[in-house]
């Protein structure tokens, strides 16, 4: 059975890529490129797995890991960055979220969703 994964994130060729490779390793990809965007798709489609970017057009997604760990509790939730992933305490952001910086690596990425 394939794994199913919500990602959001605004940079669309990243989304394709991710989308490409991982399909190769049995997962769907759907992909929202805003917040508001990904907050609707959640709404009708729960997926096993959702990847967040933070820097998003319409705000910073890690700022809603906290309250969609709670609205989905069976669905883990990793935290993407383009830019260096600061430590647990300095972003408020608890240990329980995976945290990946970009670029990532595809196999990294696959051991998060196993």
């Amino acid at each position: 059975m394939k794994k199913t994964v919500l990602m959001i994130d605004d940079e669309l060729d990243f989304c394709e890529m991710v989308k490409l490779s991982l399909a190769r390793n049995n997962v769907t990809v759907d992909c929202a490129n805003s917040l508001n965007e990904g907050m609707q798709r959640l709404k009708i489609w729960e997926p096993e797995a959702l990847l967040l970017d933070n820097n998003l057009p319409d705000g910073l997604g890690w700022t809603q890991a906290a309250s969609l760990q709670k609205l989905y509790p069976n669905m883990k939730i990793i935290l993407l960055s383009a830019f260096e992933v600061p430590p647990y305490e300095t972003t408020g952001i608890g240990m329980e979220f995976a945290r990946v910086s970009k670029p990532i690596k595809m196999e990294e990425l696959v051991g998060y969703l196993a």
